[in-house]
């Protein structure tokens, strides 16, 4: 088969540390990959660390997005356990995946840097979003997300039940912070899809409380290890991200249409366009949180709890 040539188009901060960090060493196994779909790559490099080559536009800090001039099905180019090797020629970088892909990374290629969200930038927006916008916000949210079939009946009786036990009546401070950290890991891998529904609704929830509670040092409260236990190594290494505060770009998108009066729908329609259900849940994930630290919470937490029981 003739090798395939792809040209990096952009390239995640983290990603782009990784290989310079290889670079740099000299070393030239970067790992081996470990799912292949139509547009994606997902592998796992020697440093345990999860990067994805994709044609689609995904902007992250994991992700290396590709020219589609010449896309192909990566089914038919790329498979499972596949090694990945890394080539250096002065400024040119190279991925070789297998026999057949090689993505070339020159310094055409725009490095995507994470935004830091701040536990102030996120107390900014509880203050300046009134609870009646904000509940308008989740009415139309979980409309789509009906219309659309994008709803998992298991996942949202298990949020109904941490909302009813943790969330609603309750002071919230590092104790309670914890005590929902600890029960929601029991159900991650639930739902559907390739990162399950309840894992998507996590990382984005425990990517705002984290922020926003970095007080209480949510990552002292559940470890590496037992995320990794709970659920794919692929989910698990993406809530991992979230927890030190790298998420994709239409998470960031959603936040910053919030602090500066945006097209906020427009935003989490865009997310929620994302796989089978994921891109929902993670919105329903950034809409809880928001609720969690809200100055009215109870009446916006009870608002979610009547959209996810009509």
């Amino acid at each position: 088969m003739e090798l395939i040539v792809l040209k990096a188009k952009w390239i995640g901060d983290l990603a782009y540390r990784l290989l310079l960090n290889f670079t740099s060493k000299g070393i030239t196994y970067f790992g081996k990959v470990l799912n292949v779909f139509r547009s994606t790559v997902n592998i796992r490099t020697l440093t345990n660390d999860l990067i994805s080559i994709t044609s689609r536009y995904i902007v992250s800090p994991i992700h290396i997005y590709v020219d589609q001039d010449i896309y192909q099905d990566f089914n038919y180019l790329v498979k499972a356990y596949d090694r990945v090797d890394l080539d250096v020629n002065n400024s040119l970088v190279s991925l070789n995946i297998g026999n057949n892909v090689k993505v070339i990374i020159d310094l055409d290629a725009k490095v995507y840097h994470s935004m830091v969200i701040n536990d102030r930038f996120l107390r900014i927006i509880s203050l300046n979003v009134g609870s009646d916008y904000l509940k308008e916000l989740i009415r139309k949210f979980l409309f789509i997300g009906y219309i659309c079939e994008l709803l998992d009946r298991s996942v949202n009786k298990v949020i109904l039940s941490i909302f009813r036990e943790y969330i609603l009546h309750n002071k919230v401070d590092c104790t309670l912070i914890r005590n929902i950290l600890r029960r929601m890991i029991k159900y991650l891998g639930l739902g559907r899809g390739f990162t399950p529904s309840f894992d998507d609704f996590f990382t984005t929830f425990t990517f705002i409380v984290s922020t926003y509670y970095r007080h209480c040092k949510s990552d002292n409260i559940v470890s590496e290890k037992e995320i990794l236990e709970n659920t794919s190594w692929v989910s698990g290494k993406i809530i991992l991200y979230a927890m030190k505060g790298f998420v994709p770009h239409y998470v960031i998108n959603v936040l910053l249409n919030l602090a500066k009066k945006g097209d906020v729908l427009d935003s989490l329609l865009s997310l929620a366009s994302i796989g089978h259900n994921s891109g929902f849940y993670m919105g329903l994930g950034i809409l809880s949180a928001l609720a969690l630290i809200h100055k009215d919470k109870d009446e916006i937490i009870k608002y979610i709890m009547k959209g996810l029981t009509d």
